[in-house]
């Protein structure tokens, strides 16, 4: 029970942009379980969006990898952390093993995989991946800008 109300508390604090109470309540949560995978992937991928921690966050999306490798959600998290940390062939690598295994278009990993295509040179490639992220319903300013200048927002 502590874990969810751990969990649930640095979701909340995440969703209003206190991040230092987030990072504390999703590290107390996995000091009460440290193999908690849904835990793990979930404080990954936040962390990986600031750009902050990305060691802790490998290390965490890691376990969870070893833990369902074929999970489409935590290998686009995974890939995620890998652009992150300027890793662009093994992220590319993951992103396809994420949406191999998906059952649907999620057009947040489209727009990853756009994303990592993009810096791997792949020019095309990416705007294609970007206009599919749109057209399963994404609708972001940013991903506009991307599929309209081909390249990233400053």
């Amino acid at each position: 029970m502590k874990i969810q109300y751990y969990s649930q508390l640095g979701e909340a604090y995440r969703n209003i942009g206190d991040h230092d109470k987030s990072d504390y309540f999703f590290e107390k949560a996995l000091e009460l379980e440290p193999e908690n995978i849904m835990v793990s992937n979930n404080y990954s991928y936040y962390l990986s969006l600031r750009g902050e921690k990305l060691d802790r966050a490998h290390e965490l999306i890691k376990n969870a990898i070893e833990k369902e490798p074929n999970s489409a959600v935590y290998l686009d998290t995974y890939a995620w952390v890998l652009f992150k940390l300027e890793k662009y062939d093994k992220a590319e690598k993951n992103i396809k093993r994420a949406i191999r295994n998906s059952t649907s278009d999620d057009p947040e990993v489209l727009e990853h995989y756009g994303d990592i295509l993009f810096k791997n040179g792949k020019t095309k490639k990416a705007l294609k991946q970007w206009k599919r992220s749109r057209a399963a319903g994404n609708d972001s300013e940013e991903l506009k800008f991307k599929i309209q200048h081909q390249k990233f927002p400053e």
